[in-house]
């Protein structure tokens, strides 16, 4: 059964990649990165709440707060919605206006491109052990339901959400994310 539910799910990930790909228009970097600029807020609203509130935060979450105090789960989720609602008051109006894609871009306008490669090498290290950390929750999940070997269990769902996302781009990760949700 268990089984049954994963691959169900993985397979609903893929056919959402496909229908998502239909929203990509022209396939420029905008399509894939931003979902050219057209997507609805609630949609975005909820795909950011995703990336926030992932495996690793709810699984870390609750391992602290059994092993320390309540207060852990009350800070994590507080500080994410204050640092969520401020970026959207104070610069996504601003990010938007100047066309950016990434969040190093601000930077390079204001600084340059050799400061900007200098800022990017944070933002990269930091982006791989999220999505380490992402695909080890994941992972690790799977491995318990379907007594998997945790390798195995992490590369499955790396060439699945690589999958949906070559597909569809931005749009399939908010179309699986409102799906998840």
């Amino acid at each position: 059964m268990a089984y049954a539910a994963v691959f169900g799910m993985y397979a609903a990930f893929l056919l959402i990649g496909v229908y998502a790909a239909r929203k990509v228009k022209d396939g420029t970097l905008a399509d894939l990165l931003v979902a050219g600029r057209a997507m609805p807020l609630w949609m975005a609203t909820l795909t950011m709440t995703a990336t926030w509130v992932d495996g690793g935060y709810l699984l870390g979450t609750v391992e602290g707060t059994y092993k320390s105090s309540v207060t852990l789960g009350v800070q994590g989720g507080l500080c994410f919605g204050l640092s969520l609602l401020c970026g959207g008051m104070f610069f996504a109006r601003r990010m938007r206006a100047h066309a950016f894609t990434t969040l190093i871009d601000p930077f390079e306008a204001r600084v340059g491109k050799r400061w900007a490669a200098v800022l990017f090498l944070p933002a990269l290290l930091g982006e791989l052990f999220w999505s380490a950390e992402l695909l080890v929750a994941l992972g690790a999940t799977l491995g318990v339901m379907l007594q998997m070997k945790l390798v195995t269990a992490i590369l499955l769902s790396a060439v699945v959400i690589t999958l949906y996302t070559m597909l569809g781009g931005m749009w399939s990760v908010a179309y699986t994310d409102v799906f998840q949700l």
